[in-house]
C-alpha cells in the first residue's frame, strides 16, 4: 500500500512593510465588503497609521464605521447594549 502525505496551510494574505496598511482600501472593495467596522482604543486612535487605514477605506469607497472604544468593565450597562446591538 502506498501512503501519500498531503500538507495544505490555508491562510488570509499577509502583508508587512511600508504602506502595507494601506493596501486595505483595495483589498476589502475586491471582496465586496459592505459593512466593516474598524475597532481601535483612544491611544491607537491617536496614532497617524488608523487615520491612514481609515483614509484608505474612503478612497476605496468602502462603507465603515468606526469606533474607539475607551476602558470598561464588564459590567458597564453601555458596554452591554453595546454588545447586544453587535449581536453579540
Amino acid at each position: 500500500m502506498n501512503n501519500e502525505t498531503a500538507f495544505n496551510m490555508a491562510s488570509s494574505n499577509i502583508r508587512y512593510g511600508p504602506g502595507a496598511s494601506l493596501e486595505i482600501g483595495m483589498d476589502l472593495a475586491d471582496m465586496g465588503a459592505e459593512n466593516v467596522m474598524v475597532v481601535t482604543d483612544p491611544n491607537l486612535a491617536k496614532l497617524d497609521f488608523v487615520s491612514a487605514i481609515l483614509g484608505a477605506l474612503q478612497e476605496q469607497s468602502v462603507p465603515f464605521k468606526n469606533d474607539v472604544f475607551t476602558p470598561m468593565s464588564l459590567y458597564d450597562k453601555n458596554a452591554i447594549i453595546v454588545l447586544h446591538h453587535l449581536g453579540i
